[in-house]
């Protein structure tokens, strides 16, 4: 296949693979594993050759056909079931594969071999990116101020001997005039650019996004709709400012961040803004811890959960004294306990984490946006897409407080762990359809909602 233009950002030419040394394998906590159709092609050949080495790895007793995976390829591919709690069963006692040990990395299948690439093809251009349920794709991006400044690159092997099985393609029909598609990388480079306005806190920037998005929400719009939505909301950074520390949500420890590191991740000569209005003080709900601990609490009840995420969830339990009981509610004395624990643990650990790191959250959602097609969705409005970006930054703050109110410190590798473990055993379409359901329930999608939740 032939490549447009690839830009990925600067932690990920950091990336390389730390095999044995890697605290949560990738080669473990999925459903299974996917066999492209070549490979499981060079499989089913090695079998039917009698190959000495295939009946030792027992590749018949170990991968199953699969004919639902990729079926318009002309051959099925297969399978690599994983039990529950149990890793892949070519992973050797060193923690290395043994596929790649006894055939190399050629017969390694394309989601083995390309893991945790993601890439993403849209109008001409190729964005290459790292998914942090890796975690040192989570280290690398989380921890460094430089790490989400966008660099050009060029296609290895991966790319261009499996780019066929990998890489996304959203969409690749043509849209029509007035399509809110044909401003795809318009509308998110300005949202990059908005997000890394670090003259305003970070709760000011996702907000004056969300203004934004809403205001373009639902309707046609041109390139010139978008640049001057984006430029007002631009603007409008100093009223939404004043707004959250009126309205008490935007503490002292939520100052402006450092400027950005030189070579932006947004388009050059980009310009920023929205003209949606701001929201008024007092819409803004008390408590929206609450809303975070409902939803990831009855997952402690759940037996199949994963050892490395069941405990992140105890950390919360026990750091912030939830009930043991999952049912019980969460007002009256036992809600200011909790309440009390949460707002002591955030002012002790996670405000000085986060003035040491100021580029944490933002580089958090940076990621995110460019692993995706963010705020496109086909069934999501642009207003949902951003409810639930804040709802994530609520989540991990959420979970970082837990941590830390558990452990009695917030450290890198607590933070990385943490974020790690949720990306890679929560995060999942089914958890944020469910997720779009509560706050649509709630009626938690207006803006001094989602501010709140920005600044649980």
């Amino acid at each position: 296949m032939s490549f447009p233009p690839i830009s990925t950002p600067r932690y990920f030419t950091r990336f390389r693979c730390i095999g044995a040394a890697c605290e949560d394998h990738c080669c473990a906590g999925w459903g299974g594993i996917d066999v492209d159709p070549p490979t499981a092609e060079a499989y089913r050949q090695l079998r039917v050759d009698g190959d000495p080495r295939a009946v030792q790895l027992n590749l018949v007793g170990n991968i199953k056909p699969n004919p639902e995976a990729w079926p318009d390829e002309g051959w099925p591919a297969a399978l690599i079931p994983l039990e529950p709690g149990k890793p892949c069963p070519f992973l050797n006692v060193e923690r290395l594969c043994q596929i790649q040990e006894t055939f190399g990395e050629e017969l390694l299948s394309s989601t083995c071999d390309t893991f945790p690439r993601q890439a993403t093809v849209l109008d001409g251009q190729m964005l290459l990116v790292g998914r942090m349920s890796c975690p040192e794709v989570a280290r690398l991006a989380l921890l460094a101020d430089d790490a989400m400044v966008l660099e050009p690159t060029t296609p290895d092997r991966r790319l261009t001997e499996r780019g066929h099985f990998w890489v996304d393609e959203p969409w690749n029909d043509e849209p029509d005039q007035g399509d809110p598609r044909r401003q795809y990388h318009r509308v998110r480079e300005h949202s990059a650019a908005l997000l890394q306005r670090r003259d305003h806190s970070f709760a000011a920037r996702m907000l004056a996004v969300g203004l934004a998005l809403s205001a373009l929400d639902g309707a046609g719009f041109g390139a010139s709709d978008v640049d001057a939505t984006f430029e007002q909301t631009a603007q409008r950074l100093p009223s939404v400012e004043a707004w959250l520390s009126e309205s008490g949500l935007l503490a002292p420890n939520n100052p402006p961040a450092p400027p950005a590191p030189t070579g932006s991740a947004a388009a050059p000569g980009a310009r920023h803004g929205a003209s949606a209005a701001v929201p008024a003080t007092g819409d803004c709900p008390t408590g929206p811890h609450r809303l975070l601990v409902r939803r990831v609490r009855r997952w402690l009840i759940m037996p199949t959960l994963p050892p490395r995420y069941r405990r992140c969830l105890e950390r919360i339990r026990d750091g912030l004294g939830l009930p043991a009981d999952a049912a019980t509610p969460l007002d009256g004395a036992v809600g200011a306990r909790v309440a009390e624990a949460y707002a002591a643990a955030k002012r002790a650990h996670l405000a000085p984490f986060l003035a040491q790191r100021p580029y944490f959250f933002e580089n958090l959602v940076l990621n995110h946006i460019w692993l995706g097609t963010f705020p496109y969705h086909p069934e999501r409005s642009f207003a949902e897409e951003h409810a639930l970006m804040a709802f994530r930054v609520g989540l991990i703050r959420l979970h970082l407080v837990g941590a830390a109110a558990a452990e009695g410190a917030l450290t890198e590798d607590l933070a990385v762990e943490t974020v790690q473990a949720f990306e890679k055993y929560a995060d999942s379409h089914e958890f944020w359809e469910h997720t779009t359901k509560l706050l649509r329930d709630e009626r938690a999608l207006d803006p001094g909602s989602l501010a709140a939740l920005l600044l649980a």
